[in-house]
């Protein structure tokens, strides 16, 4: 017996059920976008998937160069590393910071 990619049992699925788990999915998905931290974890997201894809375009870039300047493939990279690992925790640290304190020093040097 042959069976579909999409069905065990050789049947292909109806379009009624189809219908009921898209809308059973967007209804699950549009309840997780609705919490109030999302936005901050979509965010928080895509800056290390930024943040890692800069990282390995750095050593891929860098890796001839370091080898023939600095006898290892990863100088460069680790540099680049080093200076992420600094400005990582400065990062947290300033979105810890209340809003108005950063408003106040805002308005200070705006003067």
């Amino acid at each position: 017996m042959t069976t579909t990619a999409g069905s065990a049992t050789g049947r292909q699925p109806s379009r009624g059920s189809l219908v009921g788990w898209l809308s059973g999915t967007k209804a699950s998905v549009g309840h997780l976008l609705e919490r109030p931290l999302t936005s901050y974890y979509l965010l928080l997201g895509a800056a290390t998937l930024l943040l890692t894809i800069g990282l390995m375009m750095v050593l891929s870039a860098s890796s001839v160069y370091s080898y023939r300047t600095y006898g290892s493939s990863y100088h460069v990279f680790f540099k680049q590393l080093t200076w992420v690992g600094l400005a990582l925790p400065i990062t947290v640290l300033a979105a810890r910071l209340p809003h108005r304190w950063r408003a106040r020093r805002r308005r200070r040097a705006c003067r």
